[in-house]
């Protein structure tokens, strides 16, 4: 297949730099799966990620550092290396489908994109695993839809759809401010985030130590619960999960009840954006710090103080954007290893956080009108003691995931957590719903 022309080179953001700084702490991936009820045409497939390589170059290229600058290399796209195909046995998927996740691809690596097909029964699990430099959770729902529209428009005979490249860089949010307002979010310099140790209880670090995908989907019909019992008092979904994210963490840890502790929660930086911008492949996500000053008499009265919390950041005309015109200038001025050493000095990663990555549209995922019948997506893989806790939702399922690297008795202490988890989010629901009666 000949090969438009696309750029060598893509610049270095700061974004891609920021993942790059913490490379230390987490692997930097993004894992998916969606199952499908039948045979996905592994033919119409390539086809449809060959056509998204070539409007997406970031996926086939290599993250290189030099002594000033970082900088993307483009290489020529091979869709044979960044899609497969496997046939299993049925009861083998969960196996398969945790060994494909748990593989990492390094900055240094021609492809940041793989996808594997499994063919299972009369079923077909794509899976896939890309580095969040290349793109964050808002992108990766947009790519998904894009995949299942492209599939269905080349089976159909139709010409694909292009897949939008969008502005990598920081400042990109500023683009739909005002004057004033851009001027006010350029000031911005201080990390408003406070150092915290507020930590996850797994064991130490240790040699034998490996990656696990461990994931909970939450009993039936709690979703529509939580739904209900949010409608109720004004929440969201994502402050009845913060809730249980503070109680859990405050049972498992052994936590004094007066003792303050946060949790900082993936927020994405396209709430400043509006139009055509919203929907395209970059990175634009930061982090706002929830914090509770201890345990709340009962589980309502927690969730008071992460509403108030919540409520103090999303006030802020600049939610997520404090920081970030000084650690770009920090790095525009200073030869790179210089820029990470001082930009550590004044920026931690969180311990402790959570991904909300919200619900996904069972519209937007079907493949020739075939919603899928499973799917979750979850976070990077965090190296102790920093862990990250995802969520997502497919109708009315809820599933909680923690890709730790660790050993069984981390795996052991995950699950259980997703154990206490759910049982405080019952316990939430009933006290919500019980201070909405009285």
């Amino acid at each position: 297949m000949n090969q438009p022309p696309s750029p060598s080179r893509l610049r270095g953001e700061l974004w891609d730099n920021m993942h790059y700084l913490f490379r230390d702490v987490n692997d930097r991936m993004v894992h998916a799966s969606f199952t499908y009820g039948f045979h996905i045409d592994p033919d119409v497939f390539l086809r449809t990620m060959d056509h998204i390589l070539q409007c997406v170059p970031v996926f086939h290229a290599s993250f290189e550092v030099g002594f000033f600058r970082s900088h993307w290399k483009v290489h020529p796209r091979d869709v044979h290396k960044t899609v497969t195909f496997q046939e299993i046995a049925d009861a083998d998927l969960e196996e398969q489908q945790e060994r494909f996740l748990a593989d990492y691809i390094a900055p240094s690596e021609r492809e940041q994109l793989r996808i594997r097909v499994f063919y299972h029964g009369e079923k077909s699990t794509i899976c896939l695993l890309v580095s969040h430099m290349c793109m964050d959770a808002g992108s990766l729902k947009y790519f998904l839809a894009c995949l299942c529209r492209i599939y269905g428009q080349i089976s159909r005979g139709e010409t694909p759809e292009k897949i939008k490249m969008g502005d990598r860089a920081y400042t990109a949010v500023y683009e739909c401010f005002s004057p004033e307002k851009r001027k006010g979010a350029l000031r911005q310099l201080k990390n408003i985030n406070e150092k915290d140790d507020s930590f996850f209880p797994l064991t130490p670090e240790a040699e034998g130590d490996r990656i696990m995908i461990i994931r909970r989907k939450l009993p039936a019909g709690m979703l529509p619960e939580m739904r209900a019992a949010a409608k109720r008092v004004g929440a969201t979904i994502n402050d009845l999960i913060l809730t249980a994210y503070f109680e859990s963490l405050y049972d498992l840890a052994g936590y004094a009840r007066d003792r303050g502790l946060s949790i900082s929660c993936a927020i994405d930086l396209r709430r400043h954006l509006s139009g055509p911008a919203k929907e395209s492949i970059t990175n634009h996500t930061a982090w706002m710090q929830c914090r509770t000053p201890g345990k709340g008499s009962s589980p309502a009265e927690t969730l008071d103080a992460v509403r108030e919390s919540v409520a103090g950041f999303k006030a802020d005309p600049y939610m997520g954007l404090h920081g970030l015109p000084l650690i770009g200038t920090i790095y525009n001025v200073l030869p790179h290893a210089i820029a990470e050493f001082g930009i550590k000095v004044v920026y931690d990663n969180p311990p402790t956080s959570l991904s909300n990555i919200g619900q996904l549209d069972d519209a937007s995922l079907r493949l020739l009108g075939n919603p899928p019948v499973d799917g979750f997506i979850t976070g990077a893989v965090k190296y102790k003691p920093y862990v990250l806790l995802s969520a997502c939702s497919l109708g009315d399922d809820l599933t909680i995931g923690m890709c730790i690297r660790g050993n069984e008795e981390d795996r052991a202490i995950v699950e259980r957590f997703f154990d206490i988890f759910i049982k405080n989010t019952r316990l939430l629901v009933e006290d919500v719903e019980n201070r909405a009666v009285s």
